[in-house]
This record gives C-alpha cells, sequence and structure tokens, in this order.
C-alpha cells in the first residue's frame, strides 16, 4: 500500500488517516482484499474485514466490470449466505 509505515501503528485501532492502526507488513491488514490505502481513501476501516468500500461507488467501473465483478464474487462464496436446508424452521 501507499501508506507511510509510520501511520501504520499496528494496534488494529483505527483511529485517523494518520494513525490508521494497520500492520505495516501488510498492505491489506484485514484481510478483506482491499488494501489499507484503498479503504482509508473510500472511508472504510482498514482493521475491519466487514467494513470495506462499497463498490457501486468506486470510479471507474462500468455496468458490465460491476457485474462480472458481482458475479465472480458471488462465486468466490464471499460473503457467504447460510442457507436452511428443506422443512428446518431454526437458525
Amino acid at each position: 500500500d501507499t501508506l507511510l509505515d509510520g501511520y501504520e501503528t499496528g494496534t488494529g485501532i483505527f483511529v485517523s488517516a494518520t494513525d490508521t492502526g494497520t500492520s505495516p507488513a501488510s498492505a491489506d491488514t484485514d484481510g478483506d482484499g482491499w488494501m489499507d490505502d484503498e479503504e482509508i481513501t473510500q472511508g472504510t476501516d482498514p482493521n475491519d474485514p466487514l467494513s470495506f468500500p462499497n463498490i457501486a461507488d468506486l470510479p471507474g467501473l462500468s455496468g458490465f466490470a460491476l457485474a462480472a465483478l458481482a458475479t465472480t464474487l458471488a462465486g468466490s462464496g464471499y460473503p457467504r449466505a447460510r442457507r436452511r436446508r428443506r422443512g428446518s424452521l431454526g437458525a
């Protein structure tokens, strides 16, 4: 990523763009597939894998590219929805 190592404090807690809590040893601290600097630019938490940019808001993605990306993500099982078995009433 393009973050300065001095800003990547390694605490795991995002405070600001100059105290990111991210690891300087990893470009994607939370492992969600988004580089730490991209998440900070988009206003999401680079330490939380459930916080990531909304792909519809990213510049440069046409309708076709967005559909292809959505299809790829759906095929990867991420995020994976829990399915109920037929006849199951519980979660």
